[in-house]
């Protein structure tokens, strides 16, 4: 027989919510409930949010380690929507790594247009030698 959330271990995930209605009713939700109602697709995106909202009390390491799990979960959320975005211009079937060099100079060219590089800050000037 199929055990119910609150008997076996996600329950530490179930969380007592108010409603946003006037009544405020409370209801339990768990993180899958709140990704199924914000339609979070992406898995990475989905790893983050788990981590975040449950950092430290998953019994997989502590705060700090989910913490730094989520900022790679973020990282690789963001390699995947910058791939899906440059399918969206490109097709389906091209691969960065496989297409010859005009394909690789329109990824670019997308890709510097979708996320534009940080500007560099600029170098601190040393202070000039005193002349004696």
């Amino acid at each position: 027989m199929t055990k119910k959330i609150d008997e076996h271990e996600g329950s530490k995930y179930l969380r007592k919510i108010h409603s946003a209605k006037r009544d405020k009713s409370p209801i339990q939700v768990d993180v899958y409930n709140v990704l199924e109602a914000f339609k979070v697709t992406c898995p990475a995106r989905q790893h983050a949010i788990k981590k975040l909202l449950c950092a430290g009390i998953r019994g997989k390491g502590n705060e700090l380690d989910d913490l730094i799990g989520a900022e790679a979960a973020v990282a690789r959320a963001i390699e995947l929507e910058k791939d899906r975005q440059v399918d969206l211009i490109m097709g389906e079937t091209w691969n960065v790594e496989t297409s010859d060099a005009l394909d690789k100079h329109k990824w670019a060219v997308y890709m510097e247009a979708v996320i534009p590089e940080k500007e560099p800050k600029p170098a601190k000037e040393k202070p000039a030698k005193e002349k004696k």
